[in-house]
């Protein structure tokens, strides 16, 4: 991913993404805004750029235990290409579970840290 601009505005932030798909030759272009939830959280839409639809949300929650931070994450995403949805889809999975298991991992390992040291 190659991040091109940011600009931030008093009610949400644009941001100029290109993003490369290991099945896709070149670059996806994908402007798109961010704004806050209410009840906490984020999404980003689309503005323009290469994708049919785009909408991520990332809604946050205070756990039971109020210790920590629920978050629940929703990807709607349509990308103009040649390529079957499937294909895509899978790649697309396949990709989100090592990020996120990158996250979890170094999550842990923080707050392994951070409670080892009180």
């Amino acid at each position: 991913m190659r991040m091109v601009k940011v600009e931030r505005l008093p009610d949400r932030v644009v941001t100029d993404v290109y993003v490369s798909h290991p099945i896709l030759p070149g670059e996806s272009r994908l402007l798109c805004e961010s704004r806050e939830l209410p009840e906490g959280g984020l999404v980003t839409t689309l503005i323009e750029g290469d994708f049919n639809r785009y909408q991520r949300t990332w809604r946050l929650a205070e756990d039971a235990d109020r210790l920590t931070t629920r978050a629940a994450f929703d990807l709607v995403v349509d990308v103009k290409t040649w390529a079957p949805d499937w294909l895509v889809a899978l790649e697309l999975k396949r990709q989100l579970t090592r990020h996120f298991g990158i996250l979890r991992d170094t999550v842990a390992a923080r707050t392994a840290a951070h409670r080892g040291g009180k």
